[in-house]
């Protein structure tokens, strides 16, 4: 397979966008698992208010949609952030 010849300045603004993209992505990893800590400091501490196994139980389904709505706002954000990448590395080729 023969690879298409690319001209340092071009591979240059490849690797700056990808290195610039991937930082992106990782500040944005390391916010989320804060606020799924967070989310788990919540739990932990309802759950350690409840005052039987069944207010426990309720407790922590009560906390589902919660916890379904961060991970959706994970997912959503983290397709948005890789598709930008792939975008901008896609245009720096071209």
């Amino acid at each position: 397979m023969k690879l298409p010849r690319v001209r340092v300045e071009t591979m240059k603004t490849l690797l700056d966008h990808a290195v610039e993209g991937l930082g992106e992505i990782a500040v944005y990893e390391s916010q989320s698992l804060d606020r799924h800590l967070d989310a788990l400091r919540v739990r932990v501490s309802v759950a350690s208010k409840a005052r039987g196994l069944g207010e426990l139980i309720r407790d922590q389904i009560d906390l589902i949609p919660a916890t379904q709505a961060l991970l959706m706002d994970d997912y959503r954000e983290r397709r948005v952030l890789w598709r930008q990448l792939r975008e901008r590395i896609a245009t720096a080729v071209q």
